[in-house]
């Protein structure tokens, strides 16, 4: 069986059937560093609530990169894993996006960056999220000049992810309202937000920005809930 017949079926969407055929290779090629990371990406595929192999997966990432200090995929997988999922080693999260944006383009220190200021939020460290917010938004400005559609999508979620640095774990709500007007600059990608700022903004009295932002709610062809209304 060759690595390529893996692949292919991992590119199917068959990742049970991936996951299966994987053991018996790496029973014979253990070494096999691409294959190790193939499986944990089966592993991660597979995962959810009610079926969590999230923990293997990573541990299996984490081999991957002690084989190959510069996989950058390896340290996507295992940066969100650590960030989102397990949560409970903050300062293992770090050092895993440091390196990775040590190594990363770009384009990847995107991606690498948010998950950093979350890490920075879990570990309550709020200035250095706000910096790296901050030194976020500059670097999707460059990333994604010539792709308006990504450059606003990216745009208005770091703008919001820093408004609700200022809302939820700083508590201070008028700071929060001033970030959350940066991202009404671009097309927020689910109704829930504009509810959010616009409650917000009628909470401090800010009706004009608010009656804007409901505006921009109903007219935005997204499907809006009763309680919304």
């Amino acid at each position: 069986m060759k690595i390529e017949y893996l692949l292919g079926l991992f590119e199917l969407g068959q990742y049970k059937q991936c996951l299966a055929q994987l053991q018996d290779f790496l029973n014979i090629h253990a070494n096999h560093t691409n294959a190790l990371l193939l499986k944990a990406k089966c592993l991660f595929e597979i995962s959810n609530s009610k079926y969590n192999r999230y923990y293997e997966a990573y541990d299996d990432f984490i081999k991957v990169l002690d084989a190959d200090p510069n996989s950058l995929e390896a340290f996507q997988y295992a940066t969100y894993i650590s960030v989102y999922i397990i949560k409970t080693d903050p300062e293992k999260s770090l050092e895993l996006c440091n390196k990775w944006l040590d190594l990363a383009p770009q384009v990847h220190q995107v991606e690498a960056l948010q998950y950093r200021a979350q890490a920075y939020r879990t570990s309550k460290n709020y200035p250095l999220a706000l910096k790296d917010y901050d030194q976020l938004i500059s670097i999707i400005q460059l990333v994604f000049a010539d792709d308006r559609i990504k450059l606003d999508s990216a745009l208005a979620m770091a703008y919001i992810e820093k408004g609700q640095t200022y809302l939820n774990d700083l508590n201070n709500p008028n700071v929060a309202l001033q970030v959350f007007k940066d991202s009404f600059k671009y097309q927020l990608p689910d109704s829930q937000y504009y509810f959010d700022i616009a409650s917000l903004a009628f909470s401090l009295q800010d009706f004009e920005f608010g009656g804007a932002v409901a505006l921009r709610l109903f007219s935005s062809g997204q499907t809006v809930t009763p309680q919304q209304v």
